[in-house]
């Protein structure tokens, strides 16, 4: 809030009203810079912990619910889709795409294939499975798909990721 009061019972109401700043008047561009600056960082890192938690209240149960389904079914129902995941939570598969993207900051079918993708990075890193064996294991039919969804996501192939071994790799894991 910017305002020609100075009187702090004004201030004191805004801070009931959890403003980020009470600015009087007059007020010089640095400080008015330094309020919006500070404003932005923190709005930055709001921005942030929604991306990490979707929506809160009803939103944000529907997406931990959905977002458990997924990671819990993708893997044993090789044939699980947006209209099944949609049916699951009680929505039309329209309405859900919409949802799921307002909700997750990404597409299912991006959301899929991260999930999908991170399971192939862990198989990489701990076995010595066979590139085939992954692709299949990770609900891929054909080795050129996952290995051009693979190298889109993470800028390397499978197999230069095995061999990199770096700490890089288990923090993209962690996203």
């Amino acid at each position: 809030i910017i305002s020609a009061y100075k009187e702090f019972e004004y201030a004191r109401r805004a801070l009931d009203c959890n403003v980020f700043s009470y600015v009087p008047k007059p007020t010089t561009y640095d400080m008015l810079n330094n309020v919006l600056k500070k404003a932005h960082i923190k709005l930055e890192k709001i921005y942030t912990s929604y991306e990490l938690l979707p929506a809160r209240g009803e939103d944000g149960q529907k997406a931990e619910k959905v977002k458990k389904y997924i990671e819990e079914t993708v893997f044993a129902d090789r044939n699980m889709t947006r209209e099944s995941v949609a049916n699951f939570i009680g929505m039309t598969p329209t309405y859900f795409s919409k949802w799921f993207k307002s909700n997750f900051s990404k597409s299912y079918v991006h959301y899929i294939n991260d999930v999908k993708i991170r399971r192939a990075m862990k198989l990489l890193r701990e076995t010595d499975m066979p590139l085939n064996d992954i692709c299949l294991e990770c609900g891929y039919y054909t080795l050129h798909y996952f290995m051009n969804k693979f190298y889109e996501i993470n800028g390397m192939t499978p197999n230069e990721y095995r061999k990199s071994g770096s700490l890089k790799n288990s923090e993209q894991d962690n996203r």
